[in-house]
C-alpha cells in the first residue's frame, strides 16, 4: 500500500519504523532523531552508512551522548 500511495508525487508519506530492512525498502529520505534531537538527515544508504548513527545504535549508552555530542557541535 505505501509503494502504491508513493507513486502519486503530490503525496508524503509519514513512516515511523525500525526495522531497517522495511526502511530501506520504502524511504527515499530518512531522519534518525535520539531524544527528539535530529541526528542525521538524508538518503538512505548515506544515514545508515553514518558512524554517528552505527554507534548509537548499535554501541552503549556512552557512544550515543559521544555521538550526540559531536552532532550539536559540528
Amino acid at each position: 500500500l505505501i509503494h502504491e500511495i508513493k507513486q502519486d508525487k503530490s503525496k508524503t508519506v509519514l513512516l515511523v519504523e525500525h526495522k531497517m530492512d522495511v526502511v530501506r525498502s520504502l524511504a527515499d529520505r530518512i531522519i534518525v532523531l535520539h531524544n527528539g534531537t535530529l541526528m542525521a538527515d538524508g538518503d538512505p544508504a548515506e544515514v545508515i552508512a553514518s558512524p554517528i548513527v552505527q554507534q548509537a545504535y548499535l554501541g552503549t549508552a556512552e557512544v550515543i551522548t559521544e555521538a550526540m555530542t559531536e552532532v550539536a557541535h559540528g
